[in-house]
């Protein structure tokens, strides 16, 4: 019978190709937001979509299951790991409802750092909690033409 292979199997070699794409970028790029900015979805297992957009003016919004969020992001290099950035996120605004992972909590007002890796081809994107590529989601994939 052929192995089909697990999502956590999935989710490591997507991790493995997004470091290496990572690494083999020989400079680090000059405007970092604008690596960033469009659409991304990701589509859990659950069959749940979550859409991130992040704008040029530094706003960003959120469509995860019923819950709606609007904010602000912040990029910056990564100290710890220079593969990654450093995304500072801020919740202005959270329409309630259970979001992709079944949380309902109110985010608004709430500032939040992760990391982010897009892959060479600029059309994959992993957020991590550290840059050890430990305790990660995704990948997003931008949406078409942004």
């Amino acid at each position: 019978m052929p192995h089909r292979p697990t999502a956590s199997t999935l989710l490591a070699a997507t991790l493995l190709a997004l470091a290496t794409a990572a690494t083999a970028q020989t400079a680090a790029p000059t405007n970092l937001p604008g690596e960033l900015v469009g659409t991304w979805s990701w589509t859990l297992p659950n069959g749940c979509t979550e859409t991130q957009t992040y704008r040029a003016d530094g706003s960003r919004s959120v469509v995860s299951g019923d819950e709606r969020t609007e904010g602000t992001f912040d990029v910056e290099p990564s100290v710890e790991d220079p593969n990654f950035r450093r995304l500072t996120l801020l919740t202005k605004t959270d329409s309630g409802g259970k979001d992709c992972s079944g949380n309902a909590s109110d985010d608004s007002g709430k500032t939040s750092v992760i990391f982010y890796l897009i892959a060479k081809d600029g059309q994959q994107l992993m957020y991590c909690a550290d840059p050890e590529l430990k305790r990660c989601v995704g990948p997003f994939r931008r949406a078409t033409g942004t």
